[in-house]
């Protein structure tokens, strides 16, 4: 806008230095609707999403790795299966990345599997490889198994449990244990490996116990050959020994603790079954390791009681000696705080700098406060009251704007205040000075009498007076519109 001035005074005296100065009052100019340039068509077209340089690779007997590469930022997906149709896929990692890499697992041994790898960017831009195969490895690696109860030299009469531990580096598909060379017992196909044999169905003497482990590949091993000696003339009066060896009695417990203990006997240990108070906790354990994981928050705090009660196959048992233990779990803070905003108010417009506050309480004490605008944090983490921050709203763009306040407590509780909704409305600050020239009478000119003094005067938004100065001081009224 431009707005020209014209004024004029009278002069009575002498030559004159007329110097005129301008004061502007500025008024603000507000903008909007800024565009930027674009040639063509206005539209820029977004890069293709394209995948390239799929490879499988760390082959196993259960899985590979497979990798790929993106144009742009993308998720990561893979379909795979025995044939074409695929069948299976993997859960989508929504990590944007142009530089992928999963892993599939658990697959079968030995088996061809096709696979095709699946990207989608942030514009919902979807690319699918084509259909690719790969083998996992051959498993000629045999499972291990050896037998833990009866002991070797044993002397056995009536019921008697036979136990085997066997590992595999892929799985353990089978463990039959053998009498002499002849299967005993049902095919297990899983742990406990464990088997109740009736000797009093086999003859008195000498006899051999293995155990075979089978993996899905049908590799097999046979156990190191146990001799035991069967005898029903005499029955087994002999109990088992048994002793917890975990917890130390004594000690002062929480959260969950492992319970041990050790049992044996002149022909093998049928069962060990832990006790607390009394009454049974577990599960019946059939083999070796005797344990189990007591969750300690499940019972009272203060003093208890644990034991162990190991039987044989003949019936014969034991109860180890009282462990004696302290249970000490505090109670855990599951009450999150309160908080809300007190300041700016909902509806409320806001400029320039602005104090925003919260309250904040818990049942044991506020460990933070953090202030978001928008879903995003803003100011620093508060960790004592008051709870506040100053918000510099000129760094903000005009318009709506959401802030909420999230309180912890150091349980890791946590809560977010209602939303409160403001409006921001900074104006932008006019910083161009105008323009001012005097137009009559002429430099140098020799005046006498009355002088018609006149300027010319413009700017951006516009000129709000103009004050003309005679050696150096007002003359004349301050001058607010033109002429």
């Amino acid at each position: 806008m431009l707005i020209a001035i014209r004024s004029a005074r009278d002069i009575t005296h002498g030559i004159l230095v007329l110097l005129v100065l301008l004061f502007v009052t500025i008024s603000s100019l507000g903008l909007s609707g800024c565009a930027a340039v674009v040639s063509g068509n206005g539209v820029v077209p977004p890069s293709a999403l394209t995948i390239t340089n799929v490879q499988a690779s760390a082959a196993t007997v259960s899985g590979f790795q497979l990798s790929w590469t993106t144009s742009v930022p993308a998720t990561s997906g893979i379909d795979f299966g025995t044939t074409a149709a695929y069948g299976s896929s993997t859960p989508v990692s929504s990590a944007m990345v142009t530089t992928h890499q999963m892993a599939l697992t658990s697959l079968a041994v030995a088996t061809l599997y096709h696979y095709r790898v699946r990207s989608t960017d942030a514009s919902n831009n979807s690319a699918v490889s084509s259909d690719q195969t790969f083998a996992t490895m051959s498993d000629a690696t045999p499972p291990t198994v050896a037998i833990t109860s009866p002991a070797a030299g044993a002397t056995l009469s009536g019921n008697v449990n036979v136990t085997a531990t066997a590992t595999d580096n892929v799985s353990v598909a089978s463990v039959q244990f053998k009498l002499d060379g002849t299967n005993t017992g049902a095919s297990l196909t899983g742990a406990p490996y464990a088997y109740l044999m009736n000797s009093t169905a086999l003859s008195n003497g000498n006899h051999t116990l293995t155990a075979v482990a089978t993996d899905e590949a049908g590799n097999a091993t046979t156990s190191a050959a146990i001799a035991v000696k069967v005898d029903n003339t005499t029955p087994d009066t002999t109990p088992p020994t048994v002793s917890l060896t975990a917890p130390a009695s004594g000690a002062t417990l929480s959260g969950t603790v492992a319970v041990s203990a050790n049992a044996t006997d002149n022909v093998s240990v049928a069962s060990v079954q832990f006790q607390l108070d009394g009454a049974n906790v577990g599960s019946l354990e059939m083999a070796s390791p005797y344990a189990f994981s007591w969750d300690t928050t499940k019972a009272s705090n203060g003093t208890h009681k644990l034991d162990a009660i190991a039987k044989d196959a003949a019936g014969n048992s034991t109860t180890s000696t009282i462990v004696t233990v302290t249970v000490s779990n505090t109670t855990p803070d599951t009450t999150p705080p309160t908080v809300s905003l007190t300041a700016p108010a909902n509806a409320a417009t806001v400029s320039g700098s602005v104090n925003v506050t919260a309250n904040a309480a818990d049942n044991v004490g506020v460990a933070s406060v953090q202030f978001q605008l928008d879903g995003a944090n803003v100011g620093t983490l508060d960790t004592a009251s008051p709870f506040a921050f100053s918000w510099d709203t000129t760094k903000t763009s005009n318009g709506t704007h959401k802030l909420d306040a999230i309180a912890k407590d150091a349980a890791g509780n946590s809560t977010t205040s209602t939303v409160v909704t403001v409006t921001v409305s900074n104006t932008t600050p006019d910083t161009t000075p105008p323009t001012v020239s005097l137009t009559a009478p002429a430099n140098a000119a020799t005046v006498s009498g009355s002088v018609n003094v006149t300027a010319n005067a413009a700017d951006n938004v516009g000129v709000a007076s103009v004050q003309f100065q005679l050696d150096g001081a007002n003359v004349g009224t301050l001058d607010t519109a033109s002429p």
